[in-house]
């Protein structure tokens, strides 16, 4: 008896196993565990049976404007640490990580935005400016 075999005699129907496991929120390799075969075999029959739709996609796209670099350095520039950046704010750290390509890597960007505040407040500009004139 082939897996496909064992899958329809157990639930009735391919498509109704891949339905029931699809609407409890599960995934494809939960799904393919579940039913005792592999996710390519998977894949395979939800191409076949049409039925790779009921399952959420993996990539879940995120609008750009939902957290700017600025909302972050802010909260970077208040935290002294990752671990109190974690309890304080509302993002978590591995945002940072993603972003910046780590903690300390964000609190050089802040010290450099510091540093160009101070001379623009002691000089009217910044200090690059002031080289190349």
């Amino acid at each position: 008896m082939t897996k496909l075999q064992k899958i329809i005699k157990k639930h009735g129907s391919y498509q109704a196993a891949v339905e029931h496991y699809a609407g409890m929120g599960y995934s494809r390799t939960r799904t393919a565990g579940h039913l005792k075969i592999s996710r390519k075999y998977l894949y395979r029959l939800n191409v076949r049976f049409d039925l790779d739709h009921l399952f959420r996609n993996r990539k879940v796209v995120v609008p750009d404007n939902r957290i700017t670099d600025a909302d972050l350095l802010k909260w970077v520039r208040d935290c002294s640490t990752g671990r109190e950046f974690n309890e304080r704010s509302p993002f978590n750290v591995g945002t940072i990580y993603k972003r910046f390509g780590g903690w300390l890597a964000a609190k050089d960007i802040v010290r450099q935005e510091r540093m160009k505040q101070r001379q623009i407040e002691l000089y009217g500009r910044e200090l690059t400016d002031l080289v190349a004139a």
